[in-house]
């Protein structure tokens, strides 16, 4: 792609559409979740689900220089923990929504009122490794599934962060 140098918009965005466009969404096995090295989602599979999703695209952002966040949700209401997880990329001083897993999202959609809503700076770029809540009152981290839904995925992405 023709990309304007020096561009972190038009980086961000192409390196978005090539996960969405690029990397098939498919369910972890059943009863166990699965976190991939970003070259098995992008090279060897080309398919994984929300979390190997961003765990690729995080990396491509990272390596580019613009620094994310992971956006734990819970858009079912029905489930007792967080279902689902995409990013924020940090571009021009603004956060952008980018959740890859389906084709005709476009580059910033954001979900429109999630039961539950958290986020968790994973930059590479930020000393800041704390974890707060936005939006939907104080909810905590209080059951184990939850427990267990971000500590995974911020260990997955903290040893793959800390191999740069």
């Amino acid at each position: 792609a023709d990309l304007p140098q020096k561009n972190k918009e038009a980086e961000a965005k192409a390196l978005y559409e090539y996960v969405r466009d690029n990397v098939r969404f498919i369910n972890d096995t059943r009863a166990v979740e699965l976190l991939q090295d970003p070259q098995v989602t992008l090279v060897q599979l080309r398919s994984g689900d929300c979390d190997c999703h961003v765990i690729a695209l995080s990396t491509l952002l990272e390596i580019a220089g613009i620094a994310t966040r992971l956006v734990a949700v819970d858009i079912s209401g029905v489930k007792a923990g967080f279902s689902h997880v995409y990013l924020n990329a940090l571009v021009d001083v603004k956060w952008i929504s980018l959740d890859p897993i389906e084709k005709d999202r476009k580059y910033g959609w954001e979900y429109s009122g999630p039961k539950r809503k958290m986020i968790l700076p994973i930059s590479m770029h930020s000393e800041e490794m704390s974890m707060y809540q936005e939006g939907l009152g104080a909810y905590m981290l209080n059951n184990a599934k939850d427990i267990a839904f971000v500590s995974v995925l911020l260990v997955a992405l903290y040893l793959l962060f800390r191999r740069k």
